[in-house]
């Protein structure tokens, strides 16, 4: 299964006091099991990206009931076309050298 890394942020942003809005966004990642990390500038969590999609569902319901004005999110996944995981598959997928009598 494919993992990934979210970062989002709930305004309004009130600082040192986060209000009702970003709890039930924290809470909705933290239900289905998914550990956050909240610091000063956003949230953060990683996992599976069907447990992630279905986190920020919840959180975009349960954050705009809550009083949310805007929401912000960006997730990252590890680039399948990266130079790393090319070259390791175009070795295993390139096609040997034809033998002598066959050219």
């Amino acid at each position: 299964m494919a993992t990934a890394h979210i970062e989002f942020f709930v305004e309004p942003f009130s600082e040192g006091a986060p209000g009702p809005h970003v709890a039930a966004a924290v809470a909705a990642f933290e239900s289905l099991g998914i550990a956050t990390e909240v610091g000063p500038f956003g949230t953060t969590a990683s996992g599976e990206v069907e447990l992630l999609a279905q986190a920020v569902a919840v959180m975009i319901r349960d954050a705009a009931a809550a009083g949310a004005t805007r929401i912000a999110l960006r997730l990252e996944r590890p680039d399948p076309e990266s130079p790393e995981h090319e070259s390791s598959e175009s070795a295993e997928h390139e096609s040997p050298e034809p033998a002598a009598d066959d050219r």
